[in-house]
Formats: structure tokens, sequence, C-alpha cells
């Protein structure tokens, strides 16, 4: 039997205009969590990236790409256009993140 999916090219509308006081009103979530995945992620394949799947407005994203101080590339995955226009206008440059659109149920990157 074939899984079948909702219908994606729909925008993601449950977080539609609230991306701003979703950034600004999350908490945080601790350096430490972070430094256990980067160190994680060292000890395996030298070229991996770290991706965070359901990125949102990128609060933990930019705590992995601070952990990870350019040693791994950081990719942020959000369906939501609203929660990842937030998450480019929160995050500095100097971060190197980078964020796309996507589900989760279909990942931009090759399987393995």
């Amino acid at each position: 039997m074939a899984t079948t999916f909702p219908n994606f090219e729909t925008p993601w509308s449950e977080f539609a205009g609230e991306g701003r006081n979703y950034d600004l009103y999350r908490p945080g979530y601790p350096g430490e969590v972070a430094k256990v995945i980067v160190d994680h992620t060292l000890h395996r394949r030298l070229d991996s990236d770290i991706v965070d799947v359901g990125s949102g407005t990128g609060i933990f994203t930019r705590v992995l790409a601070a952990a990870a101080q350019g040693r791994r590339s950081i990719i942020g995955i959000e369906p939501n256009a609203d929660m990842i226009q937030v998450a480019i206008q929160s995050t500095p440059r100097e971060l190197n993140v980078k964020f796309r659109n996507s589900p989760a149920e279909r990942l931009p990157f090759p399987d393995g």
C-alpha cells in the first residue's frame, strides 16, 4: 500500500503572520544540548551538515551554529514561509546558516 501525504504545495498557515511573536516570546535552548549534537557529528563523517528539521524562526538553529563555530554547515528546514523569513532576518550573517523551505516528509537531501 502506498503512503500518501497531504498536499505540501498549500501554505503552512498554522503560524502565518506569527513568526515575529514566535521568535520574540519562545524560550531559548541551552547551548549544552547543541554542543552535544555538534560534538557527536564531529566524531562522524567529516563532510556532514547539521540539519534542524522544523526550524521555525531559527531559535535552536542559531544555538547550533554558535556551538558549531564554523566546524559544520547548519541548515534549517521549515515548511512555513513566514517562519523562514523571520529566521533569515533574525540570524546574523556571520553564523553562516542556510534556511530551506520544505516539509519534513520531503527533505531536500539524498537519503543517508
